[in-house]
């Protein structure tokens, strides 16, 4: 596959980076949503480490015409915008950070035990199981984050239709690689090379605790603006009470460089 699709017209000077991580195509949805008023450029993650995830999307942003892009990053891709905007901030002039995981290992130690709250016993036994015997293929971890994504939700308002396609390998080396970065510390220090605005956008029903996101963010980036999304999981697109508003915030952002 390419490791990009073009949605919309003419300048594509949005691009936003799908979670996993290795499931391209998950934010499809929101990408074509967008493209009814901006040119957006849907980026795939195809390398198994953070380091060329970086340098591909930093081959793609040089081969498009555009100086400067505002990027959105959701989940995974939340922190890989990061990095990158930390690395190489001359090619981006706004950050968007939609439903990241926390930035301190202090914030992530109950996700997994909310998500089993909200599921039925046999799907609690199930979900544990899979992690127990996770055996190495791509249609496992598609199974793994299917029932996630069902106990990340608060009230859904379609069935997703997304094409995604799920790599195991990309998962399981980038995850260990993200894991490290955050317990060292080094993944919030990042931010202390961003310059550009960020936006964060965060669901108050998303597992990962929007704490987790904006205390960090609040004592390492200057310029920050935060949303909290009321009834919201971890897709804000796909949540009935949160959808409008996610996208009413999106747009006006974009259209706000400074």
């Amino acid at each position: 596959m390419d490791n990009f699709r073009l949605h919309g017209n003419a300048p594509y000077n949005i691009i936003f980076l799908h979670g996993g991580p290795g499931a391209a195509g998950e934010v499809a949805f929101p990408s074509k949503k967008l493209s009814k008023e901006f040119g957006v450029i849907e980026a795939f993650q195809t390398q198994s480490s953070i380091k060329k995830q970086v340098q591909e999307l930093k081959n793609l942003i040089t081969e498009q015409a555009e100086d400067q892009f505002q990027l959105i990053g959701w989940s995974w891709g939340a922190w890989l915008a990061y990095i990158f905007t930390a690395t190489y901030p001359e090619y981006i002039s706004k950050l968007f950070l939609i439903s990241s995981g926390p930035f301190e290992s202090k914030y992530s130690e109950g996700i997994m035990k909310t998500r089993l709250s909200r599921l039925k016993e046999d799907e609690q036994v199930e979900l544990i199981t899979m992690f127990e015997t996770f055996d190495k293929s791509d249609l496992y971890l598609e199974a793994i984050l299917s029932l996630i994504n069902y106990a990340d939700t608060y009230e859904s308002i379609q069935e997703t239709e997304d094409n995604i396609i799920f790599n195991y390998k990309i998962y399981k080396k980038i995850w260990i690689e993200a894991e490290k970065l955050r317990k060292t510390g080094k993944l919030i220090e990042y931010g202390k090379q961003i310059t550009c605005p960020v936006v964060a956008v965060h669901g108050d029903y998303d597992p990962h605790p929007y704490e987790g996101v904006i205390i960090p963010l609040k004592k390492t980036i200057n310029n920050l603006n935060y949303f909290i999304l009321e009834k919201c999981g971890h897709h804000p697109w796909y949540e009935k009470n949160a959808e409008k508003d996610f996208f009413r915030i999106l747009k006006k952002e974009i259209n706000i460089l400074q």
